[in-house]
């Protein structure tokens, strides 16, 4: 018996739903290091939200999700993509790319989580799926921040240097981890609440979803019934 669990262990790293799950975590680090190296202006966030459109596209063929709700999602895609390229080529304003970014990540979980609740037992497709909403959970609220300080140049500080995308960026997951280093500040009411939520999100997702998916690696689920 426990040679025949070892060979359906191994056989589950090639399944394509491993390989699927894989593709959006690696699209998804592109997505993380590209936010943190591309400068703020027009060619580098057309290519960010190119890329977001990209990881939606991957997580909509999940097929987790309702047709109508697909077709939705490769619409926004599809037209994240063309606002980033007309941008880029006219020089449209950052702040529209932005938003469309925020739109992108926000949509992306779905798929994911619905497709985690699917499997029939814990493999190590859950455990990239889980892997890959956390970061998406930090990449919302960093395009949350960004936005927010589009409209509000006084909702934020920072210590050094200048408040951009890979500042957000940084700040979200210093945040979402709970490390917090004080150089970058949320100052209004409504911003430090937005923080305190993102801290609160973030350690229930990791003591909970996260961890649980670890601790049973490995178990099969029980069936609900009918």
């Amino acid at each position: 018996m426990a040679g025949s669990e070892s060979i359906d262990e191994q056989k589950s790293f090639h399944r394509p739903e491993f390989l699927h799950h894989l593709s959006i975590l690696v699209t998804l680090f592109v997505v993380f290091v590209a936010q943190a190296a591309l400068p703020d202006t027009t060619y580098g966030t057309a290519i960010k939200v190119s890329l977001q459109a990209v990881a939606l596209v991957l997580t909509i063929r999940l097929g987790t999700l309702r047709r109508v709700v697909a077709v939705i999602g490769y619409g926004v895609a599809g037209l994240g993509v063309v606002i980033a390229l007309v941008g880029w080529i006219a020089g449209t304003q950052a702040e529209v790319l932005i938003i469309v970014d925020l739109v992108l990540v926000a949509s992306a979980p779905v798929a994911i989580f619905r497709s985690v609740l699917r499997h029939a037992s814990i493999s190590m497709a859950t455990v990239i799926g889980a892997v890959s909403i956390f970061l998406l959970i930090g990449l919302f609220f960093a395009s949350l921040h960004h936005v927010i300080y589009q409209f509000d140049g006084d909702a934020y500080t920072v210590a050094s240097g200048a408040l951009e995308a890979s500042t957000f960026q940084y700040f979200s997951f210093i945040t979402l981890t709970t490390v917090g280093f004080g150089d970058v500040l949320a100052v209004t009411n409504f911003t430090r609440m937005l923080v305190a939520m993102e801290a609160v999100v973030g350690q229930v997702f990791l003591v909970t979803v996260v961890a649980l998916v670890v601790g049973n690696l490995g178990r099969t689920r029980a069936r609900r019934a009918d």
